[in-house]
């Protein structure tokens, strides 16, 4: 790798070492290279698991992993039969049927913080690890509330009957016009200044013109950087991360923000599965239009292993249904098996996957009510409106 003259555009994610907590054990003592480690090795193990290749190695402060995937696709076995049985008219030198793909991920820790540059498909292995919404919480702190920025909305509704919204403005509008009090803001494409994009480490702009960045678990720069200056734009989002928000980015409040327990909407919620109000909850990745529109393959996994598997979407209710008894009945046992061990993941006709194995819970978006508020979960947070905002 030629540090001086190979360049190449980044999608940035930052780790959340509570979720590695939940996956990996770690030492109280462990610091963030430390951590950082104990991630490749775990990724490297499960990526060998899966008969992947991988190749890991060190280059000035990053760490580098090379993925090499080998995946049969879907319509192999048809397409193979046609080919053994038929007549060819035009052969071919290899009639081998795989498809193959390389990915990579890159890790740096930066003032004790573990950032991953990802490209391929390198950003379904750390899925897991990242801080969501990243990019997005990244926003209100280098731009102001009427700034006209926008280019395009991704937002996943938590009120009304649509999932999911997306669209793309003529011209740049600001978050103010843009305000949807049902919704959660997804991802966000901005057009941004040079000066607003120093903000950022990003330099070597022309005056008067503007860059892309794309906003959402990660932090995606439209232009080409050198290594050197990736690290120069790591060390100022590092820095951007502890200064004051101009503004509230989204009209919902996480629960623990109003004093509210997990453990009580834990409850509430199997007794309303119990009480069978399965139309309270739908069934949806957090990639709504990957799920219903890029995935062919739907498998519902427990344990490392297939349960259940469907050529259409699987719905909230066909897993429910999956743990009644012979007569029907939901036991809470059940029910929490549901939502803390079984898992979705759904594969492209290319065998690929679209969404990786993620607990059912976190694919949830639901609503249910007690005398004080409506409770709204979103990919397994729970939120409330923000009063002050009425």
């Amino acid at each position: 790798m030629k540090a001086n003259n190979e360049l190449t555009q980044f999608s940035i994610y930052k780790i959340n070492t509570e979720k590695v907590e939940e996956i990996i054990l770690l030492e109280e003592d462990n610091d963030a290279n430390t951590i950082k480690n104990k991630i490749i090795v775990y990724l490297s193990n499960c990526i060998k698991k899966g008969k992947d290749n991988v190749l890991i190695s060190d280059y000035d402060e990053f760490s580098l992993m090379l993925i090499k995937s080998k995946r049969n696709p879907i319509w192999k076995n048809i397409v193979e039969y046609m080919i053994n049985n038929g007549k060819i008219a035009e052969d071919i030198d290899n009639k081998t049927i795989i498809n193959q793909s390389t990915s990579y991920i890159l890790f740096t820790v930066i003032d004790s913080k573990i950032y991953v540059m990802t490209g391929g498909r390198g950003a379904n292995y750390i899925n897991k690890f990242i801080e969501k919404n990243y990019g997005l919480y990244l926003i209100p702190k280098i731009v102001n509330k009427n700034n006209p920025i926008i280019k395009k909305v991704v937002e996943n509704n938590i009120t009304g009957n649509n999932l999911s919204t997306e669209r793309i403005t003529k011209n740049v509008t600001s978050v103010s016009m843009e305000d949807s009090l049902g919704s959660i803001y997804r991802e966000l494409n901005i057009q941004v200044s040079k000066e607003i994009a120093k903000k950022l480490g990003v330099t070597g702009i022309e005056d008067n013109k503007q860059i892309s960045i794309l906003s959402g678990d990660s932090v995606v720069i439209r232009k080409s950087v050198l290594l050197n200056e990736l690290k120069i734009i790591l060390k100022t989002l590092s820095k951007l991360e502890d200064k004051e928000d101009n503004f509230i980015l989204n009209y919902f409040v996480p629960i623990r923000k109003k004093g509210i327990k997990l453990s009580y909407l834990k409850e509430k919620m199997i007794q309303s599965i119990q009480n069978e109000e399965l139309n309270k909850f739908q069934l949806v990745s957090d990639n709504i239009s990957q799920y219903y529109c890029s995935s062919y393959k739907y498998q519902l996994i427990k344990q490392g292993e297939c349960v259940f598997e469907s050529f259409s979407p699987i719905e909230f209710k066909d897993i429910i249904d999956i743990v009644r008894d012979d007569k029907g009945k939901l036991y809470k046992t059940k029910i929490e098996e549901v939502l803390y061990e079984y898992e979705l993941e759904t594969l492209s006709e290319n065998g690929e996957k679209v969404i990786v194995p993620e607990k059912i819970i976190n694919l949830l978006r639901g609503c249910i009510e007690d005398e004080r508020y409506c409770f709204y979960l979103l990919n397994g947070s729970w939120y409330v409106f923000e009063e002050h905002f009425f």
